[in-house]
């Protein structure tokens, strides 16, 4: 009898065991369909009734260069049969802060967006979303990632000539390029490039950063294309960079490229471009002795270059600038005027025209070195020669031009 009870209580355990263990199969189930986990299904016993994709979880808020500016859950009813109790969808930061909340009965009419508004502003940095459903007092979720990054990666970009010269077929001095890229969440160099462009916007040389975000590119001047120097004209250096999220920033530098068979050696002279004037500075060579106006000889090879420059530029009107330092003890203004002068006079006699130059005395003013140190205020004894842009005519100008040498023509015609 006793082993009749312990089989009848085995056989019930065993029922009971494999009733609960049925019971407790789900009947609602999660599939992922794509390997980011940005497209799932959802399946009531074995049947899909609800799709959830999520698009752009890279955003940039506010950003106008191109990159998604708002995440979008969008849903797919594929049965509605399968009656949806309660959806939920949360959005929350690295503290798991809510900062996002929609939630439902029934099948979600609508896709969802989020854009990160915070008010007047919007937030940056990672976040989690997490989507559930409940259906039949069995309940599902997914999660996964999304990135707010508004801030523009970085571009620094410095040269150490804004003209460089090219003499018997080569420059005269390198090009140094100072290239400087850099953001918080990293700098996709796939993306990432610095050229130099010409004037029809085309590159003619590019370099590949080799994954590093601050380096000094040297450059001899030839192309990427037939390996030869570039031809004199205007190109710009661009630097472009992206950073992992997908935003994007570009600075650019304008280079002049001119061609001028310079005797001696240039390394004299500094040419740098302003926006309205091309500055030489004779600084690297003691111009002057102190409380003197007669140019010293070992300066007169440098003047000498400075004269062919200018011969390149035979359109341009010049200044000519004299200081003075500190410690000199005749009038700086007129020792300065009297410095510009002399210098106007060896130009003069060298072939430059007289009526493209213009000389001034600026005195103590704007010294390049420290007064405090007797060698270096020599520097400041020095002239600077200002190459001036030639004014863009406006198309009115231009229009009135073309109209005068058609009436020079007709008049020559007649005549």
């Amino acid at each position: 009898m006793l082993k009749k009870i312990v089989l009848v209580f085995s056989f019930l355990l065993m029922f009971f065991s494999f009733a609960y263990t049925r019971q407790q199969v789900p009947n609602l189930s999660v599939t992922q369909i794509s390997s980011n986990n940005n497209t799932v299904l959802f399946s009531y016993k074995e049947k899909t009734f609800l799709g959830l994709s999520v698009n752009n979880t890279n955003i940039s808020p506010n950003n106008s260069i191109g990159l998604a500016s708002q995440t979008e859950f969008q849903f797919y009813q594929f049965n509605n049969n399968v009656k949806i109790k309660y959806w939920e969808l949360k959005i929350t930061d690295n503290n798991f802060k809510e900062v996002f909340i929609s939630s439902g009965t029934g099948f979600p009419n609508e896709n969802i967006t989020w854009n990160a508004n915070n008010g007047n502003s919007f937030i940056e940095g990672n976040f989690k979303y997490f989507f559930k459903i409940i259906v039949n007092k069995e309940d599902m979720s997914v999660d996964g990632n999304i990135t707010v990054d508004g801030t523009l990666p970085y571009v620094l970009l410095q040269t150490s000539m804004d003209t460089i010269v090219i003499s018997e077929d080569k420059l005269l001095k390198e090009l140094t390029i100072a290239s400087n890229v850099g953001d918080e969440t990293g700098i996709d160099f796939n993306r990432t490039s610095l050229q130099i462009l010409n004037e029809k916007n085309l590159p003619v040389k590019s370099w590949d950063l080799k994954n590093k975000e601050f380096q000094n590119i040297f450059w001899d001047g030839k192309d990427d294309i037939y390996n030869e120097l570039i031809k004199p004209g205007e190109y710009k250096i661009v630097s472009t960079a992206y950073d992992l999220t997908g935003n994007y920033n570009q600075t650019e530098k304008k280079l002049t490229v001119i061609r001028c068979d310079l005797k001696g050696d240039i390394s004299d002279i500094v040419v740098k471009e302003e926006p309205l004037a091309l500055l030489v500075d004779l600084s690297s060579v003691i111009l002057f002795s102190s409380d003197s106006c007669n140019i010293n000889e070992e300066a007169l090879s440098l003047l000498d270059q400075t004269a062919d420059l200018l011969k390149v530029y035979q359109a341009n009107k010049v200044l000519i600038e004299g200081y003075t330092d500190d410690s000199e003890t005749k009038d700086p203004l007129l020792l300065s005027y009297i410095r510009a002068q002399a210098v106007y006079a060896y130009l003069v006699k060298e072939g430059i025209q007289a009526e493209r130059l213009q000389a001034v005395g600026y005195g103590k003013e704007n010294p390049i070195a420290s007064n405090e140190d007797l060698k270096e205020k020599e520097k400041n004894r020095r002239v600077t020669i200002v190459i001036l842009k030639k004014e863009e005519k406006t198309e009115s100008e231009e229009e009135n031009e073309e109209e005068n040498e058609e009436k020079t023509e007709e008049n020559d015609l007649t005549e």
